[in-house]
């Protein structure tokens, strides 16, 4: 099985482990179940980040695994060549992490200026 997982989806196979604990979250006492709000987000996202993550790691580092990455690559390479694949790869990991993740950039962005002092100006006056 460590031979498939990793030939299939590399070291991209990690976002199982967010999905799984959120599945698992929803479908426990007092969770939103499996037919709530956000599910669809959260299953939309899963397959993307999967997909753009893989993708990403099957073009800058090349393993000999990673069957996944290599196909969804090929196909984003024929669509946006071969600089843009990379580049709308990266785009659409950073829009669905937060539908995988469950947090929002602002919110984060926010966090970070109180946390570190960034001077930026989110909303406030």
């Amino acid at each position: 099985m460590h031979t498939v997982v990793l030939g299939w989806f590399g070291v991209s196979a990690f976002w199982f482990l967010p999905f799984l604990w959120r599945l698992i979250k929803a479908a426990l006492p007092g969770g939103d179940g499996l037919r709530g709000p956000g599910t669809i987000r959260l299953w939309l996202g899963f397959v993307c980040v999967l997909a753009a993550s893989c993708a990403l790691e099957a073009a800058l580092f090349s393993p000999a695994g990673d069957a996944l990455g290599h196909w969804v690559m090929s196909g984003a390479g024929r669509l946006a060549g071969r600089i843009g694949a990379p580049l709308l790869m990266l785009v659409l990991l950073v829009v669905a992490l937060p539908w995988l993740l469950g947090f929002r950039w602002l919110d984060t962005l926010a966090a970070a200026d109180r946390a570190f002092g960034l001077g930026l100006r989110l909303g406030r006056e």
